[in-house]
């Protein structure tokens, strides 16, 4: 009995989540926050009013194995200008990437990977009971709304089980499969943001991490929204350190991904046109940035506009979408 009763238990633990009835209207994302440099992209975040903030990966730069060092760069993360004021006024949720979760490009293999869990997750003050402490990976899902007003957040973990690169690698990992695969299917949101800190829908390009590099688990990821026709389904993506917009159509289905980062890293400006030939069909913009989606209910068809902010609050970029048929369009 005593088997039984742990083994349900962990079940329950791997397919738990978060459900709010307040409606999601607004909220921020980005990624790639040197925590060492001084910043006044969290005080213009703030000044948004937005009703969540959703972190995509490397909130800092780690790059230990070493717990005390670690938990010496969280402090100074929280010293950064304005990040405690953010983080004690506004909702903010995170997932980790690289530079968080380990070294650079880490994956499997990370010999950290246990206790940065622990100490990731103790500095956001997440309870102990919380799933997040016991899956493989931290891996979450958060739903807002009711009726034809509710939107699903799935932040996926493309660090904690990803193999390196080749045909039949993967990257989320069989426990992280059963309870996407169960999110989707039990799922009645209207709109669906999928989060992934590495790129879902970049083309082969060198030195770029993305699902590209591991198509069997890009095949399957795709599977699952096509198994259960997934509504109004757009990535959101960080790691490049550009703002950006790409798209593609698979199995018939056109996806959007839009990607925000750095938050106050850039790109060096002598790697910025080789990035461009990489990524000829890729809108992108290389300013210091953080991205911002509004979701306008009351259109019909419904919308939702994509702002590409500067750190200082100022808009460099919109692009508004309609939900067509489950499917987001591009309006031009």
């Amino acid at each position: 009995m005593t088997g039984f009763f742990w083994a349900f238990f962990a079940l329950l633990q791997i397919f738990a989540s978060h459900q709010f009835d307040r409606k999601l209207d607004n909220f921020v994302f980005g990624s790639c926050n040197k925590h060492q440099r001084d910043t006044n992209t969290w005080e213009s975040i703030l000044n948004t009013n937005s009703d969540l903030v959703l972190i995509l990966g490397d909130l800092m730069y780690s790059n230990t194995y070493d717990a005390n060092e670690y938990q010496q760069h969280l402090n100074l993360l929280y010293q950064q200008r304005g990040f405690s004021d953010l983080l004690r006024n506004v909702d903010m949720i995170t997932i980790w990437d690289d530079h968080e979760y380990g070294k650079d490009n880490d994956g499997i293999e990370n010999p950290f990977k246990y206790q940065a869990q622990q100490l990731y997750l103790d500095f956001f003050q997440i309870p102990d009971h919380s799933p997040r402490r016991y899956r493989q990976g931290i891996y979450d899902s958060y739903t807002y709304g009711s009726g034809e007003q509710m939107v699903k957040i799935l932040l996926l973990d493309t660090r904690f089980n990803k193999e390196v690169n080749s045909s039949d690698g993967d990257i989320l990992g069989e426990e992280q499969w059963l309870w996407l695969e169960n999110e989707l299917a039990q799922s009645e949101a209207k709109i669906h943001f999928i989060t992934s800190t590495i790129s879902v829908l970049t083309k082969a390009a060198p030195g770029i991490e993305s699902w590209y590099d591991l198509p069997k688990a890009k095949r399957r990821l795709f599977a699952l929204l096509d198994k259960y026709d997934v509504p109004g389904v757009i990535f959101l993506s960080g790691d490049l350190h550009i703002g950006a917009i790409l798209s593609d159509r698979i199995q018939d289905k056109q996806y959007f991904e839009l990607m925000s980062s750095g938050l106050n890293n850039q790109v060096p400006k002598n790697l910025r046109f080789p990035l461009r030939l990489l990524l000829p069909d890729v809108y992108m913009q290389f300013e210091k940035n953080f991205g911002q989606v509004r979701i306008h209910w009351e259109k019909s068809p419904l919308e939702l506009s994509y702002l590409i902010n500067k750190d200082t609050g100022k808009r460099i970029h919109r692009q508004d979408f309609v939900l067509l048929n489950k499917t987001w369009q591009m309006k031009h």
